[in-house]
């Protein structure tokens, strides 16, 4: 797997994965997104596009679930669009669309980034 910048203008950070998502030549306990970006990355809003990924094993998993840790732990947002199906039937037997912040493509995401408040919900308007 290899993560590629898409955009680093505006107020979001846009990478993307190519290949299989999961056991790769790399060090286990090497980051793709903190070699790419380094470690301040984690806390700012990040979207990451699936599209040119076609399968995940349980060491893709891991990472995804790693890199959403990382990011909420340092105030930053991490959204996951473009997820091809057999992915998402991946990502939906797990139920980690329960856990993981996924978005149907990038302009929904980058919705959802923008209108991150870090897991705080504004109060009810009367």
């Amino acid at each position: 797997m290899q993560v590629k910048i898409v955009s680093i203008a505006g107020p979001v950070l846009k990478i993307q994965t190519e290949g299989k998502i999961g056991r790769n030549d790399r060090a286990g306990d090497q980051e793709p997104i903190q070699n790419l970006l380094g470690h301040e990355v984690y806390s700012r809003k990040v979207l990451l596009s699936l599209e040119n990924s076609d399968l995940i094993d349980s060491l893709g998993v891991a990472w995804l679930l790693q890199c959403h840790k990382r990011f909420r732990d340092a105030g930053g947002t991490l959204v996951i669009h473009s997820v091809p199906p057999m992915i998402m039937h991946v990502l939906h037997v797990m139920r980690l669309e329960k856990v993981l912040r996924i978005a149907p493509d990038e302009a929904s995401a980058e919705a959802e980034a923008i209108g991150d408040t870090h897991g705080e919900h504004p109060p009810d308007q009367c």
